[in-house]
């Protein structure tokens, strides 16, 4: 009875952890926008948090990068997305109403523009 009883625990904590969520990898219109190897230093990193609704089916707020990108001012750019521990801690105690979180962290260089002149 026990064991049926932590698999029950086990269940409802996976269903309420999982989500179909989707982040929209894109370029500003009309902007060429590199994409950055994962061994380049890039000096800009900003951290976003996109939450969702009926466990991922529904953005809450931006879901896409070329905002993100065009805000930053960024020409070459690293995107991830991953959970860490707080998500997975909202998403316990807000996953029951349907509501999940993720994060995703841009990384990016500006370019010539963020380059100082000698004069």
């Amino acid at each position: 009875m026990k064991q049926l009883r932590n698999l029950i625990i086990l269940a409802v904590v996976a269903m309420v952890m999982t989500g179909c969520y989707s982040i929209k990898i894109q370029a500003p219109e009309g902007q060429k926008i590199q994409l950055a190897s994962k061994s380049d230093k890039l000096p800009v990193m900003e951290t976003y948090k996109v939450w969702y609704v009926l466990w991922g089916l529904i953005p809450l707020n931006e879901n896409k990068t070329d905002k993100m990108i065009k805000e930053n001012g960024l020409t070459s750019v690293r995107v991830e997305t991953k959970f860490k521990f707080i998500d997975y801690l909202i998403t316990a105690i807000t996953g029951n109403v349907s509501i999940v979180v993720c994060t995703v962290i841009l990384e990016g260089d500006r370019g010539d523009k963020e380059k100082k002149s000698n004069w």
